[in-house]
């Protein structure tokens, strides 16, 4: 989901030798054996940037206590009793120690793990790119489809997928605050038209029980990924890993009981290995002649239309009427009353359509700026509608500090209701620009 758990590779490991004498250019390595966290980047004006700590530094301890994951680091946070701390950081085989005020450090962490070793059975595509957060690629599936489609050599990037499908210009709001709104999978399908527009063919497998109307059975999926994999195409497919996020099937081993992976939460630079049993898996079963750019740019400005005018499709409002009804949820469900588990999804669900539709809004800008050029009679019209999307993100990026993710929240914090009035009256805003949006759309629609 929305939260920022980049992932990266274990590089080094102990050199072994159990009672044998080393020269001084032999010297054991600090590396850990295990899992580690690496500082990605340090943010500005924090504790971290005071005390000098940098990119690239692996953190061995908080607070006098060994440390390998954001879980472990955050519950040592909660533990502390003093004002002060000591962090232990490894840079360049050297430790070092830092002194800085309890509370957030003011970084962002990677998770690493040792590569996974291959059986001898293993049949790997090599190549197929790496997914990730840091990555800009926030649309799980469009990211898994751009990495699958740069592996098969097809030249259309995540800017493109994201336009031509209409997901840049889509929102959902799920009516029982359901994280899953902005799958493009889900609702009206625009991910459907990604795959149309790059002329593949594809066969969808649901694994039975997972509510789907006709589902598979393991043995049969399985055989589907296999028979994909040996024809050298990736397989697109949900939930391997972690939470229920798209990824990328890039091989077998163990007769094809273990799946390598490119996913989100992946903690190696390499693959990594399946945790779960896909519940849904896209498979390329061939390519046709791709529609011509000029028929995808059109096609997605109608999806984009459909998309903001029609009230739901299924148990997803759409358009306006998702932000109309996003508002009213926010302004009167009674949160106070809720459960712990249902607030806490109630939270996450708020946090990632908002993130999501932030990224979205970048990424339509982006496209309508790329068809000016494309549709010069239409260059004013264009201008307008980027400019209402980039008004869209500014006052998202604004107000984003009123709608944490539960992970997001330091110790002590809260969602709370003047956070959320905060936020309602950015949506608002957003609200009056989309339906500027819907305008300059119909416009378009009526002359191309």
């Amino acid at each position: 989901m929305g939260r920022r758990l980049f992932v990266a590779v274990l590089l080094g490991a102990l050199v072994g030798g159990c009672g044998l004498l080393r020269s001084s250019a032999e010297k054991e390595s600090l590396m850990p054996e295990g899992p580690y966290l690496v500082v990605t980047s340090v943010v500005e004006s924090t504790e971290a940037d005071r005390v000098g700590v940098k990119e690239g530094d692996i953190i061995l301890s908080y607070d006098g206590k060994p440390v390998s994951t954001v879980a472990q680091l955050n519950q040592l946070k909660e533990q502390v009793k003093t004002d002060e701390v000591e962090l232990v950081v490894l840079r360049r085989e050297k430790k070092s120690k830092f002194k800085l005020q309890a509370g957030q450090i003011g970084v962002y962490l990677n998770e690493r793990r040792p590569e996974v070793e291959l059986a001898e059975d293993a049949v790997v595509l090599k190549g197929v790119g790496r997914l990730g957060w840091d990555t800009g690629m926030s649309n799980s599936f469009l990211g898994a489809l751009a990495v699958t489609a740069d592996f098969l050599k097809i030249d259309k990037d995540y800017t493109y997928l994201m336009g031509v499908s209409g997901s840049a210009f889509r929102i959902h709001f799920h009516k029982g605050w359901c994280p899953s709104s902005p799958d493009p999978t889900v609702g009206l399908d625009v991910g459907a038209e990604a795959m149309k527009a790059l002329g593949l063919r594809y066969e969808t497998h649901s694994l039975a029980g997972s509510g789907a109307a006709f589902g598979e059975t393991e043995e049969a999926i399985t055989e589907a990924i296999m028979k994909s994999i040996d024809a050298g195409r990736p397989v697109i497919a949900i939930d391997l890993i972690e939470v229920p996020e798209w990824g990328i099937i890039t091989g077998y081993q163990e007769d094809g009981s273990e799946f390598l992976c490119r996913t989100y939460f992946d903690k190696q630079e390499g693959y990594s290995l399946a945790e779960k049993f896909p519940w849904v898996v896209i498979v390329i079963t061939g390519e046709d002649s791709p529609r011509a750019d000029e028929d995808n740019y059109t096609n997605a400005l109608s999806v984009a239309l459909e998309a903001a005018k029609t009230e739901s499709f299924g148990d997803y409002y759409s358009g306006t009427a998702a932000l109309e009804n996003w508002i009213k949820r926010l302004s009167m469900d009674n949160f106070a009353a809720m459960d712990p588990d249902t607030f806490e999804n109630c939270m996450l669900a708020n946090a990632w359509i908002y993130s999501r539709l932030a990224d979205d809004r970048t990424y339509a800008a982006k496209f309508i700026d790329g068809l000016s050029g494309q549709f010069p009679k239409f260059s004013a019209v264009l201008t307008s509608l980027s400019g209402v999307y980039k008004e869209q993100v500014e006052t998202l990026k604004d107000a984003a500090k009123n709608v944490p993710f539960p992970l997001g929240l330091a110790p002590g914090k809260e969602w709370t209701g003047d956070m959320r009035g905060e936020e309602v009256k950015a949506l608002k805003s957003v609200l009056e620009k989309e339906r500027e949006a819907v305008k300059l759309l119909e416009e378009l629609s009526a002359s191309m």
